[in-house]
């Protein structure tokens, strides 16, 4: 018996029982698994996730209603999770993942960005964020289906008398009838691009400024363009981008965060793709995927 009470692996033992009886009598009291306790925290969240979708706070019916329906839910899932129904589920796989990827990109977006990171991110995309040519002109249409073969010769002679005319003339009594706007206004060279065609817009942007041109050809018909001003496509300034510039730093942050954590993950695992033999697919340092 006294050999026995001097063994460490007595003490330890005994140690260890009352180190276990202690937690049991002190610790906190924690339910068993086929407990479910609907919190305060939880029955609100409830009230206010009805509230967002009906406009209008649950009577107190509806509130009951709410519960019994999450114990009903936390019940089947509890069960289905026992059974292990969430495995070779498509659908719940794909669900994980994505709140996993919410998990690591808020974790990358955490910090709002400066003025000094948007203004290095402009600096390194600045072609991407450029200000789109600008253009203001008046046009005279004159329709294919009118002038048939003479459309080009009619033209001809429409421009002379609009490059001789005094500025009391009104331009679209020389022209065909249009649904198209006759006056455009500081727009942007790409809606012109939209409206008329990239041919058309392409030649409005090289024509000079202040004397009528053409014909040009559209998809309409032909074109004679006097065009008032014109604004270059130039690098713009942080104030004018900022918005875009703030949403595409968040949005690269987002996906390197996602990236990051996904390859961190993947250290762990060994993956085989069967009948590639053994090919390696993809992988990074420390990851195998084969």
């Amino acid at each position: 018996m006294r050999r026995w009470l001097k063994e460490p692996l007595l003490h330890f033992l005994l140690l260890g029982l009352a180190i276990f009886g202690a937690y049991r009598l002190l610790g906190p009291d924690e339910p068993p698994p086929s407990s479910i306790v609907v919190t305060e925290g939880i029955i609100n969240g409830q009230i206010e996730s009805f509230s967002r979708t009906w406009l209008r706070p649950p009577t107190p019916q509806e509130v009951n209603e709410l519960i019994r329906e999450y114990v009903r839910e936390e019940v089947y899932y509890r069960e289905g999770m026992a059974l292990a129904l969430d495995r070779d589920d498509t659908v719940i796989r794909r669900r994980l993942k994505q709140k996993l990827e919410f998990v690591a990109e808020a974790a990358g977006i955490a910090a709002e960005p400066t003025d000094e990171d948007l203004r290095a991110y402009l600096e390194q995309r600045r072609d991407a964020y450029q200000t789109d040519a600008r253009l203001s002109f008046v046009h005279v249409f004159l329709s294919a289906e009118r002038h048939g073969d003479a459309l080009e010769q009619d033209a001809a002679r429409v421009l002379g008398t609009l490059q001789s005319s005094n500025e009391a003339m009104d331009p679209a009594a020389l022209g065909d009838p249009t649904l198209l706007e006759r006056q455009f206004e500081d727009v942007p060279l790409r809606d012109v691009a939209a409206q008329f065609g990239d041919e058309f817009a392409d030649r409005v942007a090289e024509v000079p400024v202040g004397r009528w041109q053409g014909p040009i050809e559209s998809s309409y018909g032909m074109h004679l363009v006097l065009v008032g001003a014109r604004k270059d496509r130039r690098a713009p300034e942080l104030a004018e981008v900022r918005d875009a510039l703030r949403r595409d730093w968040l949005n690269e942050r987002r996906i390197a965060a996602n990236e990051a954590y996904y390859q961190s993950l993947l250290q762990r695992y060994t993956v085989t793709i069967e009948g590639r033999g053994g090919k390696v697919l993809d992988g990074p340092a420390g990851g195998t995927v084969q």
